[in-house]
Parts: C-alpha cells; structure tokens; sequence
C-alpha cells in the first residue's frame, strides 16, 4: 500500500505539494476553513489514488498481454522459420533442434548428443569465436552460411548457448562457381630470345624454329580451348576462360619446359616469359594489367610465368639464368632517353639501398659522373656509411672533384624542387632505399638495376633500365657511357669504383659473368681503373673475419646439399657477415646452396642466400617474403634466430619437393 501511495506521491508531487500548502494557509487563517478543506483533500486523493492504482494495474495487464502476445509469436516464428536452427552450449551438446534441422541432416529419428558428432565438418572453436559475419560450412556438397547468435544462460552467467541459423547458399555458391570459371582470362606470351637462337644456326634452320616453336605454343593453348594470336614475331595474345587458365596453372605453365626442351639445332635454349591475370573491370583493363605483368616476368630476367591474382603475384619457373642479350639495342635507347632526362631537371639525386654495397656506391658514383657530363649537379643519398663501402668512401672524400657530392636525407630535403630527376641504382624497391621518404618527395625517377624484378616496385618511374642477365649495377652503368656523350673521359678513381661494383657481385669474375662484363671491365681498365687497387678497397676488419668463421664452424648440413649457418648475436655489419659468410660456405664440397642467418633485432632476421645455379635460391627467399637472383638472394623475416631457421628449413623442403614433384612430371612425358 506504501509503496502504491510512493508511487502515486512520485506521479503528482507538484499538485500534492501546491494543494497541501493551500490548506496549511486556510489552517492558519481559519481553523474551521482550513480543516475542511483538509477534508477535502484527503478525499480528493483517496479517490485519485485509486483511479491511479486502477490505470496502473490495468496497464500492467496490457503490457502482460504485449509480451505474451510478442512472446507466443517468436515462439510461432522460431518453431516455424523456413531453415534450420539448432541450439547448443559451449561444449557442442545440442539443447534444441527444429524439424528443418533433422530433414538438413537427413536422419529420421533424434541427432546425436554433441553437434560435433552429428556433422563432422563443423569447427566449435570457430563457432565460440563467430561475430556478426556468417561461418561458412560445407555439408553433405551443401553450402551453408551458418550465424551464431549468443544468449546468456540462465543457470550460469559464465556459460553462453548458441542459437546456429543454417542458410542453404548453395545455388548462389553455384552460380558464383559458374561465373568465376567463365571468366575470361588474358594471357600475353613472349619468346624471350626468338633471334639469338635464329642467329646461332644456318638460315635453312631458322624458319623451321619459328614454325616448331609456333606449332607447340598454338597447339597447347588450344588444348585448353583457349584462343591464341599472333601479333608479332615472336610475341602471342592468348584468350582463356578462368577455368582453362586453373588447370594450367596447376601444370604449372609447363609450356616453359615444354618450348625450352624443343630441337632447334642451338646450343641456346628457347626459353618464354608469360603473364596471365583475370584482374580487370573491362578487357582493356586486363590488357593493361596483363601487360603489366609481363614487365615484371621481363623484369625477372625471363624463362618463367607470372600469374596476377588482385595485388599478389604467383611466379612459375625462372628455374634459368637470365640469358645475355648479345645486342646493346636497349642500352642506347635508354641512354638517349636518360640523357633527355638529365638535360630536363634542375639537379638529380643518386639513391642506393640501404646498406649500401660496392655495386650501389660504384654504380652511384658512375653516375654522378654520366650527370656532370650534361653539365647539372649530382648528389649521392647517404645516411650512413657501413663496413662494405669504409675505405671507398674514405677514398671519395680524398678526391676534390667529388667534394659535397655525398649528402644525409635531411640535407637533401632542402636541395630538391620540382625539376628534381631521381635515379635509383641497384634496387627497385622502395622500401629498401636509403631514403623512402625522399622517393615520395621526387616526381621524376628513374630505376638503373641487375636484380630480377618483384612484386613491389618504384612507381611512377619515367625511365626503367633493368636487365637481370647483367652482371651488376656497375656494368649497366659503364655502358651508358658510350650513349650519353662522344666524348667518354672518365678519372681513375671513377673507373675504379665501377671496376669494383662490378668485382663484387660477380665474385671477382667468376659468377654471373657475359661477354658484355668483360668488355666493361675492359672499358674501365682503359680509363685507368687498377685492380690491385680496387682490391684495397676490400680490405677486411678483424671482427667482421671472426664473425664470418663463427658462422662456418657452427653451420649444419639440411637435407644433403644444403647448407645453414647462424649467428644468433647482434653485431655490426651483419648483413654484410652473413653475404660473406654464404659465398665461403659455398665453396664446400657437395654444397650446391648455402643459407646464412643473423639477428637484426630480438623478432626480426636477415637471411642470405647463394647457390652454384642448381637451386633457385631466389624462388625459396622469394617464399619467405625477399627476392634476388637464381644463385644469389636475400629475405628478412620478422621472427627470432631460432624460429626463422626452422621457417627456412620449410620453405627449402617445400621447395625441393616441388622440384622432385615436377621431375616426375618431365618424366611421365
């Protein structure tokens, strides 16, 4: 009753408030009066509070009917929804079903206890972690969207049940299966080396390679109804639909081996770059795209495939080395286009890649000297200077001529404007640059590099002169001489630090190495470059050789002919140890590839690789994340020591069964 008055008090508090101070004033004015009055008063509200209990109860019942009326219908519409529902606690036992759950698992009598039992696909993990998004479960070849909706349970607070709505999509998977199979697919084709091989053997010859190598990509192609055009001599349009393209790439483009082991009376082998994608809103978005790619797989130095799939690439092949082009076609429209460039900008900046090596610095400072030849200013991005570079960066100061040339990011900052010309040497990514925030800053950019292309890649490039068969950086480099002026002079120190670019990466002229190496070396040698000198500039502290034997001695032997060392301490010059450290432990017998890792910080490792040419060290850096070369590449993987060796083990048995898998595949045929 209390509490009823409360309430009514609560309901009327002003007018109650109002109306008893009426009656105290009638009371002290008059005590007959204001006792009547008071009378009143408490007649009115008596009254009034059982009008108010009355619409109170009154609208409780209704609410009461609301909530059954509500109650009764979700009810009516759970036992009755058009799917299957299945309620279950959080160990999988299963509390309550409908009908359409039993004629889903097409059963007749009850379901089994644990819904794990009763459909063995299901994952009751992925169930407890389900939010708004649907689970998709395949069962019985159904394909259903299944949403978890989680209720608190009335006997324990810390326990959840799970109402699971299943939703046959089926159909709609079906359809969507149909579409993306008919999907038209562009592949672009290119034989990588058509006129070398034509020019090796007699002409009687030359037009039965054509044909050979015409009839075996046409033939191929069409057996997979794919339609093929050639629109120049040695490059073909390939149109597929996504369904065809699938299995090809499960064939892993074997067209590759099937072109390179064809008899075309040439010690050369005939060796196809392809792209292939469905990427693309309209065909000629594809076109685009697909061409793209291409760029990457030329990029890469040929003989492989490169597969488009949204923003990722897949990369088939490249089993080979990148064949020499025996023509310099390429380096002199890329020199007269570079010198276009140069004449054009304001000034040009030089940027290496972070630790930067004898290629990077010798190539930067060639360079240098190709922009001062068109009468601009140069300067060398350089933050740091590493053991690898110590005594040709101590030579550089001692040269005049190249005095201020050598600059840090911050004072670069305020030297550029908008007629900069950016030229990156000896890497292609941005995110290895000495500099990134500087590549962001420079409009105009140009890329000079021997690396096989990757994925990530500088954009927005005007110029890009990448050519994977040559020795290094270096090399390219000395090339452009002969095309950016008639008048080629070149100081002795300059010629030394691209005979020393060059000296590095070819191991001291014994790997990667082509008649246009030499006649590099040969080019420099005449500008005065000395060997004995540059070998000064590889001179060697006493830490980095102890560090490199701490590698030998603790490496171990994986799977036969592999190797893989570790140095687990943080050192100086790490990168450069483990590079080292690689090529020494490559020398051993037996060794076909060698794999060195060194912690750069506690979750983050560098790995380098080298490899005589049997195995593509580039395809297992390339699993881990890096890239480089057929027998020379890198990574860094962002895990400890101990745990990056054991994911480098993986990828090198994942690779070697690869390679054994497709054996037995030549094999077969």
């Amino acid at each position: 009753m209390f509490k009823k008055i409360e309430a009514y008090v609560k309901e009327n508090l002003i007018e109650v408030i109002f109306e008893l101070a009426l009656v105290i004033m009638l009371m002290i004015l008059n005590i007959i009066i204001g006792f009547i009055a008071l009378v009143i008063f408490v007649s009115l509200h008596i009254r009034f509070l059982q009008d108010f209990e009355d619409q109170t109860t009154l609208m409780q019942k209704n609410f009461e009917n609301i909530e059954e009326t509500i109650d009764s219908l979700t009810k009516q519409a759970v036992f009755k929804m058009p799917f299957p529902m299945v309620i279950i606690n959080q160990d999988g036992e299963i509390n309550w079903y409908n009908s359409k759950f039993i004629k889903m698992l097409e059963i007749d009598g009850e379901p089994e206890d644990n819904i794990l039992d009763a459909i063995s696909s299901i994952n009751l993990n992925e169930i407890l972690s389900a939010g708004d998004e649907p689970l998709k479960i395949l069962y019985r070849d159904n394909y259903y969207q299944v949403y978890v909706n989680k209720v608190k349970s009335k006997d324990s607070k810390d326990r959840e049940m799970l109402l699971l709505y299943w939703i046959n999509r089926t159909d709609l998977k079906e359809a969507k299966d149909t579409i993306d199979k008919e999907k038209i697919a562009t592949i672009l084709l290119y034989i990588d080396n058509l006129d070398e091989v034509k020019s090796s053997v007699e002409d009687s010859a030359r037009a039965t390679i054509t044909g050979n190598v015409e009839t075996e990509i046409i033939n191929y192609f069409n057996a997979y109804e794919a339609t093929v055009r050639k629109y120049d001599d040695d490059r073909y349009l390939i149109i597929a639909n996504n369904e065809n393209l699938q299995k090809i790439i499960q064939k892993k483009f074997d067209i590759l081996d099937r072109v390179r082991d064809l008899k075309v009376q040439s010690i050369i082998p005939l060796t196809l770059s392809i792209s292939a994608t469905t990427d693309g809103e309209t065909p000629l978005k594809q076109y685009e795209i697909a061409r793209n790619t291409m760029d990457i797989a030329l990029g890469r130095g040929g003989d492989q495939a490169v597969l488009r799939r949204g923003h990722n690439y897949e990369y088939f092949g490249g089993k080979s080395k990148a064949v020499e082009k025996t023509t310099k076609v390429k380096a002199r429209v890329v020199g007269g286009a570079l010198r276009s460039l140069i004449d054009d900008a304001s000034n040009v900046v030089i940027m290496p890649h972070k630790n930067a090596d004898m290629d990077a610095i010798g190539s930067a400072i060639g360079v240098v000297k190709l922009v001062r030849m068109r009468g601009k200013t140069a300067y060398i991005a350089l933050n740091s200077v590493n053991v690898s570079i110590r005594n040709i960066m101590a030579r550089l100061k001692e040269e005049k001529s190249l005095n201020g040339v050598v600059r840090t990011e911050a004072e670069l900052s305020s030297l550029i404007d908008d007629k900069t010309l950016l030229i990156v040497v000896d890497h292609h990514k941005k995110s290895i640059s000495e500099a990134p925030d500087l590549v962001d800053q420079i409009r105009d950019r140009v890329v000079i590099d021997h690396h096989r292309r990757s994925g990530e890649f500088i954009e927005s490039t005007e110029l890009v002169f990448l050519e994977p068969y040559a020795s290094s950086t270096a090399e390219l480099v000395t090339e452009l001489f002969t095309y950016m002026t008639d008048n080629v002079v070149l100081s002795k120190f300059e010629a030394e630090a691209l005979l020393a670019g060059i000296t590095v990466d070819t191991k001291n002229f014994t790997v990667q190495t082509g008649v246009r190496t030499f006649e590099a070396a040969s080019m420099l040698r005449r500008f005065g470059a000395d060997p004995e000198v540059v070998k000064k500039y590889f001179k060697e502290d006493y830490m980095v050789i102890k560090n490199r034997a701490d590698i030998v001695r603790q490496s171990e032997i994986f799977m036969d002919d592999t190797i893989i060392g570790i140095l687990e301490d943080k050192v100086d010059n790490s990168i450069l140890i483990a590079a080292q450290a690689a090529d020494e432990m490559l020398s051993i017998n037996g060794m076909k590839a060698s794999f060195v890792a060194v912690k750069i910080s506690n979750n983050e490792t560098h790995v380098s690789a080298r490899s005589l040419g049997e195995i593509s060290v580039q395809l297992i850096m390339e699993k881990l994340g890096g890239g480089g070369h057929l027998n020379q590449a890198a990574t860094r993987i962002d895990l400890s020591v101990d745990l990056a060796v054991e994911e480098l083990k993986r990828k090198i048995k994942e690779y070697k069964d690869e390679e054994k898998e497709s054996k037995k595949e030549e094999g077969v045929k």
